[in-house]
């Protein structure tokens, strides 16, 4: 997970980064260094699975020209706003390879205006490129998500609902849900999300394959094995020397706080004898 830079034109209050706008290191690497520093990842260690998030991947400078080069042999998967103009999305449709490239769309209702969006989301299903939409389940925003859901749905594209992972009117989520709101969400999330996310299933002491077959890399270069583990910094990417991890490690984490549950060795193992399970580098 490539966390290009931390600027966005939206505001979300559930956002993990909402306590930290205006306050933390703006600053980014421009294209070209990065363009650089992914290629010589790709001759260590081959094509990669690059998820990239933000701050919104869509502003960050010379974004076309970066995704570009990016999907000439790797896998590029973002999650984006879809804030841009549609012409603006359909000129970088024209240049990055079809194939290896996939969006998430993340509606937010309070700041998208739903048919602008679904005309995007639209495109990019046309050209082959939406992955699905993400909506966050806020606590005050559950009963209007439900009609874009059902819109979207007629329209065969696909709605991926997170859980919300914060505090809201003092209490901390998603643990503090009521009944309600769980058997509202239980459909909608897949069994993996439920017992994760929804119910906190501990991970901490579990081996974990972060640090080997994933990593999160922030907007300076640092390498994390993930965002459970944010204090213990693994390198930098930009270090021609850098290596990922030669084995698993245990999570230090209670819970596991985003989807990095798919890498903890009994689930990925149990993926991976099926012949599915996650990319190994990302």
């Amino acid at each position: 997970m490539w966390e290009a830079h931390r600027s966005c034109n939206y505001r979300c209050p559930y956002c993990f980064w909402d306590p930290h706008w205006g306050k933390q290191d703006d600053s980014r690497r421009p294209a070209g260094d990065w363009i650089g520093c992914w290629g010589r990842v790709e001759e260590k260690y081959g094509p990669l699975k690059i998820s990239v998030v933000g701050g919104e991947p869509l502003i960050f400078p010379e974004c076309d020209k970066l995704f570009q080069r990016l999907t000439a042999r790797s896998f590029v998967a973002l999650v984006s706003n879809l804030s841009p103009s549609l012409t603006s999305i359909d000129k970088l449709l024209a240049v990055v390879t079809r194939k290896n490239f996939m969006v998430t769309a993340s509606f937010h209702p309070h700041f998208a205006v739903f048919d602008d969006f679904a005309a995007k989301a639209r495109l990019l299903k046309d050209a082959g490129c939406l992955e699905s939409i993400l909506i966050v389940a806020y606590p005050p925003q559950l009963e209007d998500i439900q009609e874009p859901m059902r819109r979207l749905e007629s329209m065969g594209i696909g709605v991926n609902i997170r859980t919300f992972k914060g505090e809201y009117g003092g209490r901390d989520y998603p643990a503090c849900y009521t009944e309600e709101e769980r058997s509202f969400l239980r459909p909608l999330l897949n069994q993996k999300s439920v017992s994760y996310n929804l119910e906190k299933r501990t991970t901490r002491g579990r081996l974990c394959y972060a640090g080997k077959y994933y990593a999160m890399v922030d907007s300076q270069g640092k390498v994390y094995r993930c965002g459970a583990d944010a204090q213990n910094c693994l390198g930098n990417i930009f270090d021609p020397n850098f290596e990922l991890l030669s084995a698993p490690a245990r999570c230090p984490s209670e819970w596991c706080a985003c989807r990095t549950f798919q890498y903890l060795v009994e689930e990925y193992d149990k993926l991976a004898s099926s012949g599915g399970g996650p990319a190994k580098i990302k």
